[in-house]
């Protein structure tokens, strides 16, 4: 067997993360031949199929390309980090932090945490290729699991996985009201007094599961009129008066998407401890830029 590259093993896992060969060429900025040849090399130099290939269907990881992807990510990672030790602390201060980090958060999540994450890293780290993941809770424990999100955000509730947990803060659950309904300006209210409310809820499990069962331990079965996948639109229906929705993270700001206002009060009376969280891959040890992005997120301001 003679030797492959990083280089190459880098291009391979470009293919498995994007689901084709075009993709993964655009995004490491080379021709589709030059990355094909590459990962046709590796494929040689390792006597192994690595991807099926078609042209009527996406590049495909084959059994023995899945396995050497899951361990090939943690040892590109610990390349990176020995590149940036032998530039040392006199070298270039953002040489720390190169290569491409892929974070994931919770749909519920990603517009608190997205923003002001890309900004800092863009800032402190302009040499680190991020993406995000906008997912379900289920979807980002299993991306996390597979390599391909190497660090993902959600609440600790919505978890379901054996992960590697890292707590960010605790958060609180707070009802959205019409701006104009009798409850808005209370400091506190309890399920009870939401009871004959229409409920909307978000979409997605187990969410959806959670905050049910909390409404139903507290008070009547509550009528659940309503579900989106999109924060946007339930804030919008609440807004217009279509009922009541629960959430922990309050946005900086009570206008919906259309103009109008709703109020966020806080729930009482109904025990639901929970907290932001980052998960990664209980088998790898954190890189330095998943540290980073943990630290960061830490350091962003809290719901109100």
């Amino acid at each position: 067997m003679s030797d492959w590259t990083l280089r190459q093993a880098r291009y391979f896992l470009a293919v498995v993360d994007h689901g084709s060969v075009s993709a993964a060429a655009r995004e490491e900025h080379l021709s589709q031949g030059a990355l094909s040849m590459a990962v046709a090399q590796l494929e040689s130099a390792l006597g192994v199929q690595l991807l099926v290939r078609g042209r009527a269907r996406p590049a495909t990881p084959t059994a023995a390309g899945l396995r050497f992807a899951d361990r090939l990510r943690p040892i590109l990672d610990l390349a990176d980090e020995a590149g940036a030790a032998a530039r040392g602390p006199d070298g270039d201060p953002t040489a720390d932090l190169t290569g491409e980090l892929v974070v994931g958060a919770s749909m519920t999540l990603s517009p608190r945490v997205f923003p002001p994450l890309l900004e800092a890293l863009r800032d402190r780290h302009p040499r680190l290729r991020t993406r995000i993941a906008e997912l379900t809770p289920g979807e980002l424990e299993d991306r996390v699991l597979t390599g391909e999100v190497d660090v993902g955000f959600c609440y600790h509730r919505q978890l379901t996985r054996d992960l590697a947990v890292h707590r960010i803060g605790e958060v609180s659950l707070h009802a959205v009201l019409p701006a104009d309904h009798p409850l808005a300006g209370r400091r506190g209210v309890t399920v009870t007094e939401l009871a004959g409310l229409p409920v909307i809820l978000p979409a997605l499990s187990p969410t959806t599961r959670l905050l049910t069962t909390l409404l139903e331990q507290h008070g009547p079965a509550p009528d659940v009129r309503w579900t989106s996948v999109n924060q946007e639109t339930v804030r919008a229906m609440v807004g217009r008066g279509l009922g009541f929705t629960l959430v922990s993270t309050v946005p900086g700001t009570a206008e919906t998407f259309d103009g109008r206002r709703v109020a966020y009060v806080p729930l009482v009376g109904a025990e639901h401890r929970n907290a932001l969280v980052a998960v990664t891959d209980p088998r790898r040890r954190p890189t330095r830029a998943v540290t980073e992005t943990v630290a960061v997120v830490r350091g962003l301001p809290s719901s109100p």
